[in-house]
């Protein structure tokens, strides 16, 4: 776990406490990986990318607890919601369900405005540009707004 995170991060003088607080598992160093190389980056870009003009900051937490491979989010299962392509999911034995589809919806409508307007919107919810209060939206079987998601996990990664 250590050699992951000094290899990720050789910026960061707290190497050493990043790697222990994660577990010590396959689970553990995927989780480290996603942090470092996903979640870490995308924050760094909105922060700076907000300095030229406005961002919107979204997480996508959808699972579906029952699979064997969707019991934690995976990286552009997004995709499918935001383009309406749930069915595609069938060649991962994955068939979800009506809230799944709802969700699309949702998802939909936020890239939508986004593309029309300049501003995501999606029916319901308030979603304000990320700036200082990290405004974050947490697309999942429900959706809602969270400001600084996770912030000591960011503050431990130097962000």
């Amino acid at each position: 776990m250590v050699k992951a995170v000094d290899f990720m991060t050789p910026d960061l003088e707290n190497r050493a406490a990043i790697a222990d607080s994660y577990p010590k598992t396959a689970d553990g160093q995927a989780q480290v990986m996603t942090d470092l190389f996903f979640w870490r980056s995308a924050v760094q870009y909105a922060a700076a990318q907000q300095k030229h003009a406005p961002v919107w900051m979204y997480r996508f937490d959808w699972v579906m607890p029952e699979h064997p491979l969707l019991q934690k989010s995976i990286h552009s299962i997004d995709i499918f919601f935001a383009f309406n392509t749930l069915p595609v999911l069938k060649f991962m034995n994955a068939e979800p369900d009506a809230a799944a589809a709802k969700l699309a919806g949702k998802v939909q409508d936020a890239w939508i405005s986004f593309a029309k307007q300049g501003k995501p919107e999606t029916a319901g919810v308030n979603w304000p540009a990320y700036e200082d209060g990290r405004a974050t939206l947490i697309f999942n079987h429900e959706v809602q707004l969270v400001h600084d998601p996770e912030a000591s996990k960011r503050e431990l990664l130097g962000l």
